[in-house]
């Protein structure tokens, strides 16, 4: 799911800003071209409750690389803060993003999403006894 989820930020980034801007989702060690994204999970959570469901939290980092400096970030900023509040999988699941805040440290804007959804796990079936005898016999 957490893949999923990516690869649908992804296409929203890059519906809103089209191909001139690269979008990565794991780290790039030498040779980012700028503009760019990059998609990074901050961490993954999961809070359990009754009947096989749970609860995932999964905020997201996504960092914008800038050619034209703080500028280009603002309007990054506001435009990622239209769009990202909801994305569509590509098997058309729907998410909500919430908590949306932004900050520029060195030049590189950080803008911090989070997508929370509901899980219902199945478990295993597990095939039952057809018969159990029992024999009870009473002390005297």
């Amino acid at each position: 799911m957490i893949d999923e989820i990516m690869d649908a930020i992804a296409i929203k980034i890059n519906k809103i800003f089209g191909n001139e801007y690269c979008i990565y989702k794991h780290d790039v060690e030498q040779g980012l071209k700028k503009p760019c994204f990059l998609i990074t999970v901050i961490d993954y959570s999961k809070e359990s409750f009754l009947n096989l469901r749970s609860k995932r939290l999964l905020p997201v980092d996504i960092l914008f690389f800038p050619n034209e400096g703080k500028s280009q970030c603002y309007d990054v900023t506001e435009q990622l803060t239209d769009e990202l509040d909801i994305i569509e999988t590509i098997s058309n699941d729907k998410f909500l993003g919430t908590q949306m805040r932004s900050e520029v440290v060195d030049n590189v804007l950080h803008f911090f999403v989070s997508y929370n959804f509901i899980v219902v796990t199945q478990k295993e079936k597990i095939d039952s006894m057809e018969t159990v005898e029992v024999n009870t016999t009473t002390k005297e």
